[in-house]
């Protein structure tokens, strides 16, 4: 009797810690205590969880992007960035705070110049609009001495669009000036035209040149433009927004 009451005990322990394992099991899926649905445990660090601020990975466009760069200006880095991150370019600092997709206007009397008319009037053209501040991190006043390109995920180089522009900038409250004031984020925006379909994943190219006397010329007077800095930011995915000329809405 004694030798089938210890088994029985013994048999009761295992049904229970069984039924404890299988109710932990069921925490739902990417729930803490879960491996995000995987069927697996997750090692290492931990994964993040959803709605945390972990940022997505870059694009590989963006990422082939700085690569060619780096190799382009060879002993110059080109970091990778993404949109919100604060990225130091010379004497200044940029950060990229959003990026939209919208139908552009292209007819008169809002868009005043021909190619941009055409350009719009194409099927398939959108337009990229792309919201960064700007911080001149100089005691002066000064206007700014660095390049922004935008390239998309096609390989295209992307043309900025003046009116559009200036639609976009006079709805908004902006303001265009020449100079930047001291230790004051500026925001400020590109309207840019893309090809539908190609919006998202685009990249932005940073650079900062400056002209150097060319070290080949035997007579020292040749001067060449020399990249000193550079920086590639990840414009991710563009979110819908609507017609540019808020008239047509």
């Amino acid at each position: 009797m004694k030798a089938r009451s210890s088994a029985a005990r013994a048999l009761l322990a295992v049904c229970c810690l069984g039924a404890i394992a299988c109710g932990k099991s069921k925490s739902p899926s990417g729930e803490p205590g879960s491996a995000a649905g995987s069927g697996s445990a997750v090692t290492g660090s931990a994964a993040p969880l959803a709605g945390s601020d972990a940022k997505p990975a870059p694009a590989a466009f963006a990422k082939s992007l700085a690569a060619f760069y780096a190799s382009k200006h060879p002993g110059v880095p080109c970091p990778l960035f993404a949109v919100g991150d604060e990225v130091k370019i010379a004497d200044w600092t940029l950060r990229v705070d959003g990026v939209s997709v919208h139908e552009a206007e292209a007819s008169l009397p809002w868009i005043r110049n021909v190619d941009e008319r055409s350009w719009f009037q194409k099927p398939g053209r959108r337009a990229l609009v792309v919201r960064y501040s700007v911080r001149n991190d100089t005691p002066l006043k000064k206007r700014r001495d660095f390049s922004t390109r935008v390239q998309t995920s096609d390989g295209e180089r992307a043309t900025w669009f003046p009116y559009n522009m200036e639609l976009y900038e006079k709805e908004h409250g902006l303001t265009r000036s020449s100079t930047f004031p001291p230790s004051t984020w500026v925001a400020t925006v590109g309207v840019l035209g893309v090809a539908d379909g190609v919006a998202d994943n685009a990249a932005m190219w940073l650079s900062y040149e400056v002209s150097e006397f060319d070290p080949t010329d035997p007579r020292g007077r040749r001067k060449i433009s020399v990249i000193r800095q550079q920086a590639v930011v990840d414009l991710g995915a563009a979110a819908p927004g609507p017609h540019l000329n808020p008239a047509k809405r």
